[in-house]
């Protein structure tokens, strides 16, 4: 049984996400193409902008690990630090959405 998970299940579930990422991507994509507003452009260009800002601030913020370490767990140092520029993104994008939500709450208080 575990045979059959590991070697059918698994490529099926990774094959799904796979096409789940490319639609979530792609369908936008052709919508944005096929409307051709300026305003539409301009919000891409800004959500471009604070991504490449989002990575750029990561990977300053990435730390650099020993050798020992990295030879301990048979990695490399451009692995270790693409992963550490993920962990921060991904910990920045919560701290701001966190905050987000903290100011549309106290806002909605105050009105």
């Amino acid at each position: 049984m575990e045979s059959i998970m590991v070697n059918f299940a698994l490529p099926v579930s990774m094959l799904a996400c796979v096409v789940a990422a490319i639609l979530s991507i792609g369908f936008p994509i052709v919508r944005i193409i096929k409307d051709k507003d300026p305003a539409v452009f301009k919000q891409i260009g800004i959500y471009a902008g604070a991504a490449i800002i989002l990575y750029l601030l990561g990977y300053v913020l990435a730390g650099s690990a020993d050798p020992e370490y990295l030879e301990l767990r048979k990695i490399s140092s451009t692995i270790y630090t693409n992963v550490s520029v993920g962990i921060t993104a991904m910990i920045t994008m919560t701290v701001v959405a966190f905050g987000l939500i903290i100011y549309s709450e106290v806002k909605s208080i105050l009105k």
